[in-house]
């Protein structure tokens, strides 16, 4: 989810920032009067109002005990044990980034404060590739151009395993290497996702991550771990999220009412 966001570094706890409420697009031509003139004149203004925000950052992290006999006669043992830490850390990452609850210290996710998906004409829409476009255009309306559209894994699959009436997939040829794309736009398909559910948006223009500091596994004691051959590894890492424009991420059920 990280690589759909627009990237940032804080080296405070909290992340102060300016939310985009209205925007008002009056741009036009420079003309006045008539007969018309083309200068000297006034051109047209625009209007856009913010609210200044602030973000607590968020520590994720978790570990795990580990003998020093164990590292000692299996060397691959740590690296492992590390790999299977941070992979784990980035798969909560990407929960929190998607549907962080924005309390208790959690990450506000970008699904649970998404614009919800309006079918722009009820009942004509009847496949996931209709729905996501329909969810496209709907963003588009905000006026900057989806970059991302996320769904789950089996959703995913649905997709590219859709049929036309002669029995050839859709999606293309299962030989060639066709990338988790659409219409140009990237896809992340991720099981952090709910099924049957989807997120499109401008994400590079509506949010930010931001790092406070990137996820780094550390091997340290705890209490009297030294006197029982006991070591802890912990991975953990500090950062949040702010949500500039909701309007640009649109979100929904892929169930056609």
């Amino acid at each position: 989810m990280r690589d759909l966001l627009m990237a940032g570094r804080t080296s405070s706890n909290l992340v102060e920032f300016t939310q985009e409420n209205v925007f008002t697009n009056n741009a036009g031509v420079q003309v006045a009067n008539s007969p018309e003139e083309f200068e000297n004149v006034v051109k047209p203004e625009s209007a856009m109002t913010f609210t200044l925000q602030s973000q607590a950052v968020t520590t994720l992290g978790h570990w795990i005990p580990v003998s020093r006999q164990a590292l000692s006669d299996s060397p691959m043992l740590q690296s492992y044990i590390n790999n299977t830490l941070m992979y784990a850390l980035r798969h909560k990452e990407d929960s929190q980034i998607l549907l962080g609850s924005g309390t208790n210290g959690a990450i506000p996710g970008l699904y649970t404060n998404r614009t919800a998906y309006t079918m722009d004409s009820p009942l004509s829409y009847t496949t996931k590739l209709d729905i996501l476009r329909d969810a496209m255009a709907q963003a588009e309306a905000s006026q900057y151009s989806p970059d991302g559209i996320v769904i789950h894994s089996a959703d995913w699959a649905s997709i590219q395993l859709a049929k036309d009436t002669t029995n050839q997939y859709v999606f293309g040829n299962p030989a060639e290497s066709n990338g988790p794309t659409l219409w140009g736009i990237p896809v992340v398909v991720t099981n952090t996702m709910t099924e049957g559910t989807f997120l499109v948006g401008a994400f590079g223009q509506a949010t930010q991550l931001w790092d406070r500091e990137e996820a780094s596994i550390e091997v340290g004691l705890n209490n009297d771990d030294f006197t029982k051959n006991m070591v802890t590894i912990l991975c953990e890492e500090r950062l949040t999220v702010t949500i500039y424009r909701a309007e640009e991420m649109v979100g929904g059920s892929f169930t056609v009412t």
